[in-house]
């Protein structure tokens, strides 16, 4: 499977217009399956995007909404949430319904990113259902 994200407009009022081809590849061909919205709130970037271990796909957004996409429902599903708090979320990866990273308390003024050097060791975050 192979997902591209792009703007499919010029974003307007400080929202941004995001949207994802999605592709089956196989050996033989590449095959277009759908166009999907990709939902981010207003004010805020595409952080990350990327599949769980199980192909979920996931994208967050700067103000720090995780979500994924169901398939079947055709739909995108809020499924972690850091609204209301200064916090960051760093994904390493999802496995189920658990986010693997780093998740930093943002102290006033002072912009953390998880260390390089030592290696930060990522932990399981406790979901936050908004």
């Amino acid at each position: 499977m192979l997902v591209v994200v792009y703007h499919s407009a010029l974003p307007m009022w400080d929202c941004q217009s995001l949207k994802m081809k999605v592709y089956r590849v196989s050996t033989s061909c590449v095959e277009f399956e759908r166009d999907v919205v990709v939902p981010i709130r207003p004010n805020s970037i595409l952080k990350w995007f990327g599949f769980s271990e199980e192909g979920m796909l996931v994208c967050q957004d700067s103000l720090e909404a995780v979500r994924c996409y169901s398939w079947s429902l055709n739909e995108w599903r809020v499924f972690y949430s850091l609204e209301g708090t200064r916090d960051s979320l760093f994904i390493q990866h999802i496995e189920g319904m658990d986010i693997y990273g780093f998740r930093l308390e943002q102290r006033e003024n002072v912009k953390q990113q998880p260390m390089v050097l030592p290696r930060s060791i990522p932990r399981k975050i406790p979901m936050v259902w908004p």
